[in-house]
């Protein structure tokens, strides 16, 4: 299914003046979770030593890639090894809308739907229940590291407003690190220093951009394959930087205790991902609590949180978020472990993954396959989202 995207500073800038002059939402309370048989199932999650968490946000990484070989050699060696070792989840779909990248932490971090607008540019992100503000009350020390400028999207004060104790943006770095054309390596290197030397528990949130220059659309002709073949390039290049983090994290010990995330903010849109929906994308969680293996239930950036405080035995913030943790039973062993029936008792057969647009994924219990539906219903967590990011106060324009 294809759906348009929001691409370039003048349909962006129309997005934000139309939510300016039509900003008058109903007040909506909190309408359960998307998934209530998952959320069900939280509570019997056995909870584990408070651990790091390490999130790393991969900009445009295609599935594909990971398994792609040229003359014999994969592209992204180290990142496919590391999936071989962690919980992959292979039907995960980013919430990409108008506010482009950011929208995968701001449903990341926020449990709620993106809006049709720069959801960052919120003045209310500050009332928000966050990861970080959950963590907070848990003795963890939160940090988020981007290359970019502090002040796109607004990331410097939005960081802030979510209980973040540090973002360190473009002025913190050096050279290759810096700016929106940063390589990810050095961005790597110059951001594990910070990481090394982060009090303990800590989140540490980091974004990669070096792949942002090779999205497109696909097509055909010579344009195209030199697009496609730049992008092949430069994730040898985004995986180098992977393997590199992982090395260090090794070394250091903190592998034994950490739970690290990696997933895409959205594809690159070069290629079909073979999925149901074009925003299909990687999903991995490693940690020494987690069986390695390939997770088939549907799941979104909004289940990021409700997952990670669900390993933890955090509680969440009482009804607030939207999504799910995506992890099933609680193992005997003291390990969590992918849901292997989508028949069974206590199964997972009814998750959906819900869009912006209203259309929604499920698995058909019936057949266990994956299909696409719209029920009028699902707009109360639209509704719901809209007004919680915003409230009574309407979003900020661009230059305020």
């Amino acid at each position: 299914m294809k759906t348009l995207k929001v691409r370039g500073f003048i349909p962006f800038l129309a997005k934000q003046w139309g939510a300016y002059l039509h900003w008058n939402l109903e007040p909506t309370p909190w309408p359960g979770k998307i998934n209530a048989v998952q959320a069900a199932r939280e509570s019997a999650a056995a909870p584990s030593a408070l651990q790091n968490i390490l999130i790393l946000q991969v900009e445009s990484l295609d599935k594909w890639i990971i398994d792609h070989q040229i003359d014999g050699e994969y592209v992204m060696p180290n990142l496919r090894a590391i999936k071989s070792r962690s919980l992959y989840f292979e039907n995960f779909f980013a919430l990409h809308n108008a506010g482009g990248s950011s929208d995968a932490e701001l449903a990341a971090l926020t449990g709620l739907l993106p809006q049709e607008f720069m959801g960052l540019a919120s003045n209310n992100l500050h009332f928000l229940p966050s990861l970080a503000k959950a963590l907070a009350g848990h003795g963890y020390y939160s940090a988020a590291m981007h290359a970019n400028r502090e002040d796109f999207y607004r990331r410097g004060e939005a960081y802030s407003r979510l209980g973040f104790d540090r973002y360190f943006g473009e002025s913190a770095y050096s050279g290759d690190a810096a700016g929106g054309h940063a390589k990810d390596l050095e961005f790597i290197r110059q951001s594990w220093a910070r990481i090394a030397e982060l009090p303990e528990p800590f989140l540490a949130y980091l974004i990669t951009i070096e792949s942002h220059a090779y999205r497109g659309e696909p097509g055909a002709g010579a344009a195209f394959a030199s697009r496609l073949g730049g992008y092949i390039e430069v994730m040898r290049e985004v995986d180098r930087a992977i393997g590199y983090l992982w090395e260090r994290l090794q070394g250091a010990g903190l592998l034994q205790r950490s739970i690290v995330l990696l997933y895409a903010d959205h594809p690159s849109y070069l290629r079909e991902q073979g999925c149901i929906h074009q925003d299909c994308v990687p999903f991995l969680i490693h940690a020494p609590v987690l069986q390695a293996g390939v997770d088939g239930r549907p799941g979104s950036p909004i289940d990021v949180s409700p997952t990670l405080l669900a390993m933890l035995g955090i509680p969440e913030p009482p009804q607030a978020w939207l999504g799910a943790s995506l992890l099933g039973s609680h193992g005997a062993e003291g390990s969590y472990s992918a849901e292997g029936s989508y028949g069974a008792e206590g199964s997972t057969a009814d998750r959906k993954v819900l869009f912006r647009d209203g259309i929604s994924i499920h698995r058909d219990p019936a057949t266990g396959n994956l299909i696409l539906r719209q029920d009028e219903a699902d707009q109360k967590y639209i509704q719901y989202s809209d007004f919680t990011f915003g409230g009574f106060n309407r979003p900020l324009l661009p230059w305020e």
